[in-house]
């Protein structure tokens, strides 16, 4: 350690260092087209998923407006 430098000083650099690496990571995935395939497919898998439950539950929700009505 320089004797000009304090042991705060050395820490604000790792930090900011570890966070300067942690970051590259979102430029390898915005240039790869295999992960940006796998991300899409992820996210239309779980839209889907959502779409089925909505499907299923839809013609429960006339049936629980007309029990409420009819309350």
């Amino acid at each position: 350690m320089d004797k000009g430098s304090s042991g705060a000083e050395m820490a604000g650099t790792v930090i900011s260092f570890k966070l300067k690496e942690a970051s590259s990571w979102w430029h390898d995935i915005n240039e790869s087209p295999f992960w940006q395939d796998r991300i899409f497919h992820v996210l239309a898998a779980l839209y889907g998923l959502v779409a089925a439950v909505a499907l299923v539950h839809s013609p429960h929700l006339p049936l629980l407006l007309l029990m409420s009505v009819l309350n």
